[in-house]
């Protein structure tokens, strides 16, 4: 039985504003309970505004993967995300599929990064070899590749098919995001770059790539993936080499540099530009001094600093541009740090100090600046001028002292209070009470003049003293625009951290006015797949076995008091999300496995 018929006397915009209301679940029932075509349109120019389509599956097999798929009028796919998919793997099944919703696509993201499928008997297999391979044990093609099975070419056709079915249908499409790597064919990738790598005259939607990169192939084969790419409006590069020598086999050459140098010239209208060398930032072995050829990637700086349009740039040691460079012609650059969009911890070099001077020099004045070597940029944010919007200062290879902490809550935030929206000071490993938000510390002060602060991330936690509550109390006093928060643990004391917060969370609730209507999430992320609290899975929800993150948190709930007029707020613990995100771009997983053996 469809909806009543009074829908079909309302107007398309009266129909899609309702829609707008709705969530995606409700979306959905909605629009299969009814039977009229404008609340179909009105449902479809929501569910499917964007629309990813995967090649390849980590954790399935085929037959597996058919079962898992609960399909949305017979193309679509919801893969238990909120948006629909077209599975590759299923879409080859479909022969050819139906293009009538596609005009509704306004962002496409293509993900070809694992154009593989593991079996489920081997996926356990799999996760102990790159245990094993991270300890520096054994070698991937040897080892972790066996368990792998290569996409079939039938199925690698089909996804180029429904990529130039969408290209050609999809006239409101504003946004292509493709993730890849070589490990695809690089046929297929030809053929991909031939679709959406037109030039821009001739094409009506801006083009974000991020490519992934094994250096340790011998032959070279990722300078033909490069030479394909052309004309993004917005590229990140992650290179990673051989884990079996951390020492060896990392080092990026000349010759290589000159390819990544040469693919910017190539981008002209380039918008954003992301470079990371993943496992070189992380070799605490790593001597600067004895690559210092290796490590001039000046060639690179200086194609950057020639593009006009240029607007961010993020990088770490490898980028090569703390050399002094002019600057003058990139003056629409406003960010520059790590990385904004992608996640991840990478970092510009120690003698970036050199680059902070080309940019003051040049006149640029950014509003969002991310570094993980705060004090080589102590002196730079200090005559920055007073209106960064977005502040990252974290600590990636430096031990925060006292000293750091100070500094920070004392003189850099204290100078972009007045402007500041998103603020991140966190360390990588462990937290000086400096550092960390407790009742009359500087952090408290400095954080109550940050009036139009929207989400901060911070430690409250110090060993086994937890002062997240207080700092929820006083923070919504002063930060009225504040909607999130997210919560940094030590990894020094992850047990004693974790057992604190969770006692301090379930333990608090308050009759204060002031909470009313506010709105506020406390989330934590378990990125290392190391330490987490303890889970909490919906009724009958399966957690997948890969998953770049788990997402953990509490949200401010009200409810009604004993007495009248009063209410009691309480932080209510909100069902765990596991997170596969399409942004991040690293073939490899990096940490150890995301899940217990013994859950």
């Amino acid at each position: 039985m469809g909806l009543p018929n009074i829908f079909a006397k309302l107007p398309l915009e009266l129909l899609q504003d309702i829609c707008l209301e709705l969530d995606i679940p409700s979306l959905k029932a909605f629009k299969i309970a009814s039977i009229e075509p404008k609340t179909h349109a009105a449902a479809n120019a929501i569910l499917y505004e964007t629309l990813t389509i995967r090649l390849g599956t980590l954790e399935w097999d085929r037959t597996t993967a058919q079962s898992r798929i609960r399909y949305i009028d017979n193309i679509m796919v919801a893969n238990g995300d909120d948006r629909p998919d077209i599975d590759a793997i299923n879409s080859a099944f479909l022969e050819y599929p139906e293009p009538g919703l596609f005009p509704f696509v306004k962002t496409l993201v293509v993900d070809t990064r694992f154009p593989f499928t593991v079996t489920k008997a081997k996926c356990i297999e799999r996760h102990k070899a790159i245990e094993a391979l991270e300890s520096g044990a054994i070698h991937y093609e040897t080892e972790v590749a066996p368990y792998e099975e290569l996409i079939t070419e039938y199925e690698q056709t089909a996804i180029v098919q429904i990529l130039r079915t969408i290209i050609a249908l999809a006239e409101k499409l504003k946004v292509v995001r493709w993730r890849g790597s070589d490990a695809m064919p690089l046929g297929i990738h030809r053929e991909m770059c031939h679709i959406i790598c037109s030039p821009l005259q001739k094409r009506h939607f801006e083009l974000d790539i991020s490519f992934t990169i094994r250096t340790d192939k011998v032959d070279k084969t990722y300078y033909k993936y490069l030479a394909a790419i052309s004309y993004p409006q917005h590229l990140s590069l992650m290179i990673y080499g051989t884990r079996v020598d951390p020492s060896r086999g990392l080092v990026l050459t000349l010759e290589d540099l000159h390819e990544f140098a040469t693919l910017v010239e190539r981008t002209q209208n380039l918008k954003t530009f992301e470079f990371f060398n993943e496992n070189l930032v992380f070799s605490i072995h790593f001597d600067i001094d004895r690559w210092p050829k290796t490590m001039d990637g000046g060639e690179i700086g200086a194609a950057l600093a020639k593009i006009e349009t240029l607007e961010a740039v993020a990088g770490n040691i490898n980028l090569g541009i703390p050399s002094k460079f002019d600057w003058t012609k990139t003056q629409k650059l406003t960010r520059v740090g790590s990385t904004y969009k992608y996640g991840g911890s990478c970092f510009f070099a120690d003698h970036s100090g050199a680059m902070y001077d080309s940019l003051h020099d040049a006149g640029i004045v950014l509003d969002k600046f991310s570094v993980g070597t705060y004090y080589r940029s102590k002196d730079y944010l200090l005559r920055h001028e007073p209106v960064l919007t977005d502040l990252e200062l974290s600590f990636v290879r430096e031990w925060p002292d006292k000293s750091y902490g100070l500094e920070i809550w004392e003189e850099i935030v204290p100078r972009f209070a007045k402007t500041l929206k998103h603020l991140k000071v966190w360390s990588w490993y462990t937290y000086t009470q400096e550092l960390t938000w407790h009742p009359g510390g500087s952090a408290q002060k400095a954080l109550q003049e940050c009036q139009k602060l929207e989400d901060l991330a911070i430690c409250s936690v110090f060993r086994d003293q937890c002062f997240t509550t207080e700092m929820v109390e006083d923070i919504l006093t002063f930060c009225p625009k504040l909607g999130r928060i997210d919560i940094k643990l030590s990894l020094e004391h992850a047990k004693k951290n974790i057992q604190a917060t969770v006692e301090k969370l379930a333990d608090w609730e308050s009759n204060n006015n002031a909470f009313a209507g506010r709105s506020l999430l406390l989330t934590y992320q378990d990125r290392e797949g190391n330490f987490h609290l303890p889970k909490k899975l919906a009724v009958g929800y399966i957690p997948p076995l890969w998953y770049d993150y788990l997402l953990q948190s509490y949200r401010l709930a009200e409810y009604e008091g004993s007495d009248a007029g009063h209410a009691t707020f309480k932080l209510e613990r909100q069902n765990d999300i596991f997170l596969l995100n399409d942004n991040l771009i690293r073939q490899f997983i990096r940490y150890k496995p995301k899940y217990d053996l013994d859950d």
